[in-house]
């Protein structure tokens, strides 16, 4: 799965670009947290991205001189539409779900009360004095709920989805093809 960016680019490291393919290099799913971290990288065409991870895993720990060449990725700083943009390398989603619980608090109240005391004859007087008192209230919240569910089953599509949406706001929704 990759994202292709149909749009003119300027990169520090790979000159211009005509289009660019986006992908997901890894991804973390931290459940105490309900966050999707990733990390992506963009490379110039879809060769390059298929090309930019080891084959075997030997190739990972191999002597430098024998390691097959990967392609590195484009810089994050680009140029588009004249202007000075970047696109992230790591990025978040949130797995939450708004749900609307009723919770209790405590809230000081200010009572006015009424007591006997007598006077100097020796009369019972009643008086007043305010006094403060817990009172138990409740209230309707609205938490997020983490839902890891959310992602469905496919953690990877549903991570494109929203890295779509996210790199959308960026190069535009109209300029994004997947691949």
């Amino acid at each position: 799965m990759a994202i292709q960016i149909n749009a003119s680019l300027t990169s520090r490291n790979k000159g211009e670009l005509t289009a660019a393919v986006v992908k997901i290099e890894s991804y973390r799913i931290n459940k105490f947290a309900g966050l999707y971290e990733c990390t992506i990288a963009m490379f110039k065409d879809l060769e390059d991205a298929a090309n930019s991870k080891p084959l075997y895993k030997e190739d990972i720990f191999c002597d430098m001189s024998q390691r097959r060449v990967m392609p590195n990725p484009v810089s994050p700083q680009l140029i588009y539409n004249g202007e000075e943009v970047e696109y992230p390398t790591y990025i978040t989603f949130e797995m939450y779900t708004p749900v609307e619980i009723v919770e209790e608090y405590v809230e000081d109240e200010v009572q006015t009360e009424t007591y006997n005391t007598f006077d100097e004859e020796g009369n019972v007087v009643q008086s007043t004095r305010e006094i403060t008192v817990p009172v138990t209230k409740t209230r309707t919240v609205t938490k997020n709920k983490i839902d890891i569910e959310l992602i469905d089953g496919d953690p990877y599509g549903w991570a494109y989805n929203k890295l779509k949406e996210a790199l959308g706001e960026i190069f535009g929704a109209e300029n994004l093809t997947d691949c």
